[in-house]
């Protein structure tokens, strides 16, 4: 569990770095940390697995909820709603922002300990080191846009409703 958040937290710090590292960077990082990975699951472990997807419809009936409540209740002219695909599981729910109000926004949801993240690079930035990036517009549109709003058992009904105040006094 400790190299699981070391790893964690070397992978965020990779993923927040303005220069995007090349591919050849995240290999290393990867082949460090898989000697930590569970190759076999021990009856525990088991025993844990079968009564969480005993869990799962709960799980994702409360996941689209919050994501409801988002959708509803987020009316700030300067977001747009990503659009929602009938039956989609919700990982994160996400907003689009002008990237000219989107550090601050974050930095207010941060201060408030609201839990927020934004990325979603091009996946050609893991695989290419010269990106022209005129070649993939809207990629890098949506990369700079992209805010994600946790829906996971981590956020409360209050996050959600102070995440809301937030965003809606943009």
């Amino acid at each position: 569990k400790n190299k699981d958040v070391e790893f964690q937290a070397k992978l965020r710090t990779l993923r927040s770095d303005g220069d995007n590292p090349e591919p050849s960077v995240y290999g290393p990082l990867y082949e460090a940390y898989s000697d930590y990975l569970l190759y076999r699951i021990e009856f525990n472990h088991e025993v844990q697995i079968q009564r969480l997807l005993t869990d799962l419809a709960s799980n994702l009936a409360e996941r689209a909820s919050k994501a409801l409540r988002y959708r509803n209740e987020i009316d700030s002219e300067k977001v747009r709603h990503v659009d929602e695909i009938e039956g989609q599981i919700y990982w994160r729910y996400n907003l689009l922002i002008e990237p000219q109000f989107r550090q601050n926004l974050i930095g207010k949801l941060r201060l408030n300990n609201l839990l927020v993240s934004t990325w979603y690079p091009p996946i050609v930035k893991l695989f290419q080191n010269d990106i022209d990036t005129n070649k993939y517009p809207g990629s890098h549109s949506f990369d700079a846009r992209i805010i994600n709003l946790f829906v996971d058992y981590r956020v409360s009904q209050a996050d959600i409703s102070k995440t809301v105040e937030i965003i809606n006094t943009l």
